[in-house]
């Protein structure tokens, strides 16, 4: 595991059971911010997020910047979304571990806007999650022409 810098976890803990109770499950990614291994990850960092965001819409704050975003509604993050998925693709053509790095942190920067933008329009990740479940096992062509 030393030096394992890549997005998919190292490990996985099960309990002593046998069993897998999902919602309690704990995946241990690793990954490398300035050269050093940063804190792990859990399957729950998304929900975290979420509900952060759904907490400064409940409670504005002038100092948040999620705050100012739904403040500015559609078109505001809308206008992020578009800046970051650009820098995303930017990051992706720069070669080495550097662009590597660059292209997670933009990824998450992308990840964050969309969020915001979901929690703006009444919708959560569970029901993106439940979308995607939908499509699972469906061509992809299948499904885009299900929907022309």
């Amino acid at each position: 595991m030393a030096g394992d810098a890549g997005c998919w976890p190292s490990s996985i803990q099960y309990p002593s059971s046998g069993t897998l109770d999902v919602s309690r499950y704990v995946i241990f990614a690793r990954y490398r911010a300035f050269g050093k291994s940063t804190v792990p990850a859990t399957p729950r960092t998304l929900d975290a997020l979420e509900q952060t965001i759904a907490e400064r819409a409940a409670k504005p704050s002038e100092k948040s910047y999620t705050t100012q975003l739904l403040a500015g509604g559609v078109e505001t993050i809308g206008d992020k979304i578009v800046e970051e998925a650009a820098e995303v693709i930017d990051a992706a053509r720069e070669p080495g571990e550097a662009g590597r790095e660059h292209l997670v942190r933009e990824a998450g920067d992308l990840v964050y806007h969309l969020l915001v933008m979901l929690r703006l329009r009444g919708c959560s990740l569970a029901d993106v999650e439940g979308e995607l479940a939908r499509r699972f096992g469906v061509s992809g062509l299948e499904e885009k022409a299900s929907r022309e």
